[in-house]
């Protein structure tokens, strides 16, 4: 051969990872150089001591972190994009990972982790004059009075269309203390939300098309506690905003939360910024929730969190809609099914892939099903196998009342794009 190895073929022929015939040229040139013999005695040396170290096993926390980050990546890729116009099944809710604040739905739900005030400001001025050009009254809160409002919020009103909104009243400057109702330091979801609702009657009193909200969360966000307040919170104004006229930007401070803290609150919403969440759980129409996204291994501990978020239902069943899920998990299945029987209710997984055979399930309180064109005529008891007659309903053919059987393979994970 022509010239000495690189050290990573050396280290490479040492560990047996060379291919035959790269293996013979450089074992023959190593036996025949001094130089090339001694560096792999070096990388031989090395490699022994790092087999006979002993390193302390990995926190817990570290590895669900690693493994949040690689779900969260992992979903990045699956997740449509919420401004190339996704157009979801049949009533099915807008949602998506949101480039931008420009150009969403009128009332949209969106989740935004800022890395820089420059980042807030421009998120801020795009979803403000979104909703200044809808007619809707527009409310910018965070730390500081309405007099001397700091931080990057105020950056805002570098735009002169968001001026002109706040000097003729379609707009307005609110402290986080004023916009929340606290419990010291931890928001009261339910009196919150109804702080939002009589927000958005004053708006349409007033004449406007309903509110918007532009929030930093940030101190709302700080601990467990505050948010599994906050969390509850989100997913109460989620079921507002599909029913009422509002829409609200929800700010994260990415350099005062950590991965898991923000992924916490971000899928609560149905839209979400870059990198933040593996799945979307959020309001769905005729459906207790809708889930996007992946719920793989790495999220699953996320996901049980953020379903016992949720609190108890008031209804013997448990309708999700999962039509637009990238990737279901056996974990993620087991842990709804656990939820499900915490509530002591029956949960009806809705997936979008059609196959031709019903499913007898391993997961006692959750059947899995093909989406419905009517919504649920009658929800499948538990451990009982769903077929194409149990969801087309009394008086229907199946052709009519199922528009997609039920997931092959489990209790294996379930790819509804690809019955695997």
């Amino acid at each position: 051969m022509t010239g000495h190895p690189k050290a990573g073929e050396i280290a490479r022929f040492g560990a047996g990872a060379l291919v035959q015939r790269q293996r013979a040229r450089v074992g023959m040139h190593i036996d025949g150089c001094p130089r090339c013999r001694k560096s792999r005695e070096r990388i031989a040396a090395v490699r022994r001591a790092l087999a006979a170290a002993s390193y302390p096993p990995m926190p817990d926390l570290v590895g669900s972190e690693i493994g949040l980050a690689l779900a969260i990546e992992t979903a990045h890729r699956n997740i449509p994009d919420a401004v190339s116009g996704h157009p979801g099944f049949k009533r099915e809710r807008n949602h998506g990972v949101a480039r931008s604040a420009a150009g969403l739905v009128k009332f949209a739900h969106l989740a935004w982790a800022y890395h820089d005030n420059e980042e807030l400001a421009a998120r801020a001025v795009e979803y403000a004059e979104d909703g200044i050009a809808a007619g809707q009254y527009v409310e910018l809160v965070g730390p500081g009075g309405m007099e001397g409002l700091h931080g990057p919020l105020r950056r805002v009103t570098r735009s002169s269309t968001v001026r002109q909104a706040l000097e003729s009243g379609q707009a307005g400057l609110r402290d986080t203390a004023g916009y929340y109702q606290l419990a010291g330091e931890v928001v009261d979801a339910e009196a919150s939300v109804a702080r939002r609702l009589a927000a958005s009657a004053d708006a349409l009193a007033a004449g406007h098309n309903g509110s918007r909200i532009i929030v930093d969360c940030t101190a709302t966000a700080q601990t467990p506690q505050q948010r599994d307040a906050l969390a509850r919170y989100e997913h109460l104004l989620d079921k507002q905003i599909i029913q009422q006229p509002i829409a609200a930007l929800c700010a994260y401070d990415a350099r005062a939360l950590s991965l898991r803290a923000i992924a916490e609150l971000a899928c609560m919403h149905p839209y979400a910024s870059p990198r933040t969440t593996p799945f979307q759980l959020y309001a769905e129409h005729d459906a207790a929730f809708g889930l996007a996204g992946t719920l793989s291994d790495g999220s699953v501990a996320l996901f049980l969190t953020a379903l016992r978020r949720l609190g108890k239902s008031t209804r013997s069943d448990l309708v999700i809609d999962a039509r637009s899920a990238a990737y279901i998990g056996r974990q993620a299945l087991i842990a709804l099914s656990t939820h499900a029987q915490e509530l002591n209710v029956t949960a009806l997984l809705r997936m979008s892939r059609p196959h031709a055979s019903s499913i007898e399930l391993p997961y006692p309180a959750l059947t899995i099903a093909g989406a419905l064109s009517r919504g649920p005529k009658a929800i499948p008891s538990k451990q009982k196998v769903a077929t194409k007659e149990d969801l087309a309903g009394p008086g229907t053919t199946a052709r009519e009342g199922y528009q997609a059987p039920c997931i092959s393979r489990l209790p294996h994970a379930v790819t509804p794009g690809t019955g695997s």
